[in-house]
C-alpha cells in the first residue's frame, strides 16, 4: 500500500478516534441548560445497518490485495461508514450530525485519494509508452 494511503488513513483514523471520544466526554457532563438535554447517549441498534457494515468490512478485507493503489480510499470510506454507525448506534439528538460530518470528510478525503491515484496511474502508464 503507497505512503499516501497508510498517512492519510492513520490520520484520519486518529482524528475521528479523538472526536468520538471528546464527543463521549462531553455528553457524559450534567446538563447545564434543558437544551442540553437534547443530545444524549441512547442505544438505537440497527441490526439491518450493523450487518451491512460488518459484511461489507470483511468483503474489503478479503478484497484488498485486488485493490491495491484503491485499497486505502476503500478503507477510509468503510472507516467513516463506521464513525456515522457509531453516533446513529449509541446518540441521539444533534449530536448524530457529526457522525454524518464525518462520513462527509471521508467521502471528500476519498474523492482526493482517488483523483490522485487515478493521475499518477495515468502518468506512469504514459512514461512507460513512450
Amino acid at each position: 500500500m503507497y505512503s499516501v494511503n497508510r498517512g492519510a488513513m492513520w490520520s484520519y483514523a486518529i482524528l475521528l478516534l479523538i472526536t468520538i471520544v471528546f464527543t463521549f466526554i462531553e455528553l457524559n457532563q450534567p446538563y447545564e441548560t434543558p437544551e442540553d438535554a437534547q443530545s444524549r447517549f441512547e442505544l438505537h441498534f440497527q441490526p439491518i445497518f450493523t450487518f451491512l457494515m460488518i459484511s461489507a468490512s470483511i468483503l474489503a478485507f478479503k478484497l484488498h490485495k485486488r485493490l491495491q493503489v484503491f485499497a486505502g480510499p476503500i478503507f477510509i470510506l468503510l472507516g467513516s461508514f463506521w464513525y456515522l454507525w457509531v453516533f446513529m448506534s449509541f446518540t441521539i439528538g444533534w449530536v448524530r450530525m457529526q457522525g454524518f460530518l464525518g462520513l462527509g470528510f471521508g467521502l471528500i478525503i476519498c474523492f482526493i485519494l482517488t483523483i490522485y491515484h487515478l493521475y499518477t496511474n495515468l502518468k506512469n502508464r504514459n512514461k512507460s509508452s513512450m
